[in-house]
């Protein structure tokens, strides 16, 4: 769904609670090592235009909100978009009028200590900004107790050992209510049928039906689905083999998915192409995975241990799947075909995200600058330039179809 964002349009902020003290200063411990500046002050801003002691703001327009945070119009989405990958915004849009759409801005309710140091990818992307030493100091500090609670035995008493209710109330009234539960960091896979792997698991009663319902199980089976390029029976399959006491072993599931990459070879999937636009690159960068880009690229496949790797990046790095295609071809092209270590692939990450690298196109315009540094090799990315060149050529804004496909199968032409 593509909208465009107007100053003029108009957004409210609603939550369940107000974010308390002691909420603003784990904010501050554990989100802000990780946000922009931009997405750490813009958060901050949403909840101040609540007014004290109510849920929900009054109209406020996209002016107003980005000069109170003193941000222009493209830094505000940026901000907006880091804010919703990272679980703490859900932004929803209602068209008013043909010039003017209203925003509803979804304040989500922070993630407890203990649900942040227990995220596979907020966790890991904390202890990369601020260290490992420093990491476990702050872990300490919020999860670390006088006493230990593994030696006291629970004796809390349920609601129906309590209290009879004869009338079960399920008003309507229900369905107003929003939710604001921090729900961890979401991966969408559209290549996968997680409907599929839901019966198959349900089929064979692998998992309990919470387990089968999360978003920990249903983000992390995506990822892994898209960077392995398994099907959903070969996934199953792994699952088999990481399940501990009735949860799933999320390291293990990893392995394991490698493991069956190993014994099956990888079947490469021919790229869509019906609806290709004047985004055909971008798109395609955002979509395929790995083993397909390099396949289709330079006629090579790449080896289970390397899209092992490439999932790791993904996971500790937290960038998007087009980035991580994106610095695949530079490494490739700079390496003259190589493909060095995850300590080089982070370095570089690194630095992207250093330099503001929040999607493809950034990543994209990034390696086609010119270097500063006097080369005597060949320029990076020659097809990118000459990408940039036909698009701007061309005044319309949609092409037709064939023209963007021929653009497509240019760049698969290899280097």
């Amino acid at each position: 769904m593509s909208i465009r964002l107007s100053l003029h349009d108009e957004l409210i902020c609603c939550t369940d609670q107000p974010l308390s003290n002691f909420e603003q200063k784990l904010f501050t411990k554990l989100f802000q090592p990780i946000l922009s500046i931009s997405s750490y002050n813009l958060y901050l801003a949403l909840h101040s235009i609540i007014n004290y002691g109510e849920l929900e703001s009054k109209k406020i327009t996209i002016d107003q909100i980005i000069n109170k945070v003193n941000l222009k119009l493209n830094e505000f989405i940026n901000a907006r978009i880091e804010l919703e990958a990272l679980g703490l915004v859900d932004t929803y849009v209602l068209g008013v009028d043909e010039t003017t759409n209203l925003y509803m801005l979804i304040l989500k309710r922070l993630p407890s200590a203990w649900e942040f140091f227990n995220n596979e990818i907020l966790s890991s992307m904390l202890k990369e900004r601020i260290g490992s030493n420093e990491y476990q100091e702050l872990a300490g500090s919020y999860l670390v107790h006088l006493y230990d609670i593994n030696k006291f035995d629970r004796i809390t008493k349920t609601i129906d050992e309590v209290y009879t209710v004869q009338d079960k109330n399920q008003d309507e009234v229900c369905n107003w209510w929003i939710n604001t539960n921090h729900t961890g960091t979401e991966f969408k896979n559209p290549h996968f049928d997680y409907e599929l792997f839901v019966i198959l698991v349900s089929a064979q009663n692998l998992l309990p039906k919470e387990v089968i319902e999360s978003t920990t199980l249903y983000n992390n089976i995506n990822r892994l689905a898209w960077i392995f390029n398994l099907d959903t029976e070969k996934l199953v399959e792994a699952l088999k083999l990481s399940i501990e006491n009735h949860t799933v072993n999320y390291e293990l599931l990893r392995t394991n998915c490698k493991k069956i990459l190993d014994q099956k070879e990888l079947v490469v999937k021919k790229i869509e192409t019906e609806s290709m636009t004047n985004n055909a690159l971008v798109n395609t960068l955002n979509n395929i995975t790995p083993s397909v880009l390099v396949e289709n690229k330079y006629n090579t496949k790449l080896t289970p241990s390397e899209i092992e790797m490439f999932d790791k990046l993904l996971v500790t790095t937290n960038i998007t799947p087009g980035i991580l295609n994106v610095l695949i071809i530079y490494v490739i092209e700079t390496k003259n075909g190589e493909i060095p270590s995850y300590n080089y692939f982070l370095k570089i990450i690194n630095t992207w995200i250093r330099k503001g690298v929040k999607n493809t196109t950034d990543a994209l315009n990034l390696i086609s600058a010119p270097s500063s540094k006097t080369k005597t090799t060949k320029p990076v990315a020659s097809w990118y330039h000459k990408y940039m060149e036909d698009l701007e050529s061309k005044k319309e804004e949609a092409k037709d179809s064939s023209e963007s496909l021929a653009e497509l199968e240019s760049f698969f032409n290899g280097k």
